[in-house]
C-alpha cells in the first residue's frame, strides 16, 4: 500500500502545479489547450488510482496466501490428509515415501480460502490438491487427489 501513498502524493502535486498554470493569464488558445491537459490528467487519474488500489489489495491477498500456504499448520494438516490415505506413508512399507509442495499453484478462491498442489514421490502425475479454508481458523475444506494416485492406493489398501 506503500505505493499508493506515494503515487497519490505525486497525484496530488500535479493537479495543483495544472490549477496554478490554468490561473496565470495567458493567451486564449494556451488556457484552452492547458484545459485539456487537465481534463485528460483528471480522467486518468479517476480511471488510475481505482485500478492501483485493487492491484494493491490483490498483492496483498496474494502474499497472504503464500506466507499461510509455507506455514508449519499448513504442512501438519497436509501430512495429516496424507497419512489418512496412506496409513504406511512416510515408511518404507507405504505407497507415499515422500511430498512436495508446489507453490507456484497457490491460486485464490472466490469462497475464502485458496488452493495448492502437492506432489507424490517426486511424480507430476500422483498429486494431492487441498483446499484451505480460513473461515474458522486455517483449515482443509476439502482436497482430490489425481486418479492414477486414487488408482494406486485404492489397489493398495482396498483390494481383498
Amino acid at each position: 500500500m506503500m505505493y499508493v501513498i506515494d503515487i497519490t502524493g505525486c497525484i496530488c502535486n500535479t493537479l495543483y502545479f495544472c490549477i496554478k498554470v490554468l490561473l496565470r493569464p495567458k493567451d486564449y488558445q494556451g488556457v484552452i489547450m492547458k484545459k485539456r491537459y487537465i481534463f485528460l490528467i483528471i480522467i486518468t487519474l479517476l480511471i488510475g488510482l481505482p485500478l492501483l488500489r485493487f492491484w494493491g489489495m490483490k498483492q496483498e491477498i496474494n502474499q497472504e496466501m503464500q506466507y499461510t500456504a509455507r506455514s508449519v499448520r499448513a504442512k501438519e494438516l497436509m501430512e495429516e490428509v496424507i497419512k489418512e490415505q496412506d496409513p504406511k506413508a512416510f515408511t518404507d512399507e507405504g505407497i507415499i515415501k515422500s511430498y512436495e509442495i508446489d507453490y507456484d499453484t497457490v491460486k485464490h478462491n472466490s469462497i475464502g480460502g485458496f488452493s495448492i498442489l502437492t506432489y507424490v514421490n517426486n511424480d507430476k502425475e500422483l498429486y494431492f490438491r487441498f483446499l484451505f479454508d480460513k473461515h474458522h481458523g486455517l483449515g482443509i475444506g476439502t482436497y482430490s487427489m489425481s486418479s492414477k494416485l486414487d488408482d494406486i492406493l485404492r489397489e493398495a489398501y482396498y483390494t481383498e
